[in-house]
């Protein structure tokens, strides 16, 4: 299986596995990395079959209102990236390079399982959300 790397925004997604969904239409992303940039700040979400990831740092973020950052995603499309998946850009080259090399989540990152319902990219706008 090859992998999908795709430039087109500051939020790209990093597809290590695709599965069959029939009720999607065919086949679709089932395990990823999506790593960002924003200037001298990245962001970081692992997401596999069973679970959702976030840097452990983002912990921090967990009882406080939701907060985005203006971000393009995988697609070119306007987004927000939730502060929670804020690290340092020397981090994402780190788990991009090691997600490339290997097809696993990345270990020099230390990551927490979060409720895979949260809205922690697409949103703009201001709710609470929980550790799973």
């Amino acid at each position: 299986m090859g992998y999908l790397l795709d430039l087109t925004g500051n939020f790209w997604r990093i597809v290590v596995e695709k599965d069959d969904f029939p009720d999607w239409g065919g086949e679709a992303p089932s395990v990823w990395l999506n790593a960002g940039t924003a200037g001298s700040n990245g962001a970081l979400k692992w997401v596999d079959r069973d679970e959702v990831y976030i840097p452990a740092s983002g912990e921090r973020y967990v009882h406080e209102p939701a907060h985005f950052l203006p971000y393009f995603d995988w697609s070119g499309t306007q987004s927000g990236v939730h502060v929670a998946l804020r690290v340092p850009m020397d981090q994402v080259s780190a788990a991009a390079s090691e997600v490339i090399a290997t097809r696993w989540r990345p270990t020099c990152v230390e990551w927490i399982a979060v409720d895979r319902r949260l809205n922690l990219v697409g949103g703009m706008t201001g709710t609470t959300w929980r550790r799973r």
